[in-house]
């Protein structure tokens, strides 16, 4: 009867051990398949992008437009701003939407429409791109 009762029990943790195991590898399956190509405002990537040294230009200031950069630096609080870069230049990209933020672990090629402004820092006029859409290109978050 002892006998009887230890493989019963063991048999009710293998049991439990197993959905849990299943539960748990599905959810990862979930989240990992789940992750976010796009963000905020849809891209099509068959638009007219123009690099990070185009967008800094003074004459696109006020101008919306598609940017293709790489992402450099993000911030490592909630994702509010990132740094977008090509060969020689860069500009900071924050969302001009609410409660928008990239993944802090965001890496890789990005298409980013939005606004080119000018952000004053002391005396210095600062461009900076108000996004609201960021698409992933290369890589994901």
């Amino acid at each position: 009867m002892c006998y009887a009762s230890v493989a019963f029990v063991f048999l009710v943790v293998m049991q439990r051990t197993t959905i849990t195991v299943v539960l748990l590898l599905s959810a990862v399956l979930v989240v990992a398949c789940s992750r976010e190509t796009e963000l905020g405002e849809r891209i099509d990537e068959q638009s007219r992008s123009v690099t990070v040294r185009e967008a800094r230009a003074v004459y696109n200031r006020g101008k919306t437009l598609i940017v293709r950069g790489t992402i450099k630096e993000v911030c490592q609080d909630e994702g509010c701003w990132f740094a977008l870069n090509d060969d020689n230049s860069e500009i900071i990209t924050r969302f001009s939407v609410d409660g928008i933020g990239i993944p802090i672990i965001s890496a890789g090629t990005v298409l980013v429409k939005g606004v080119v402004r000018d952000t004053v820092i002391g005396n210095i006029h600062v461009p900076e791109l108000r996004a609201r859409g960021v698409k992933f290109v290369t890589s994901q978050p």
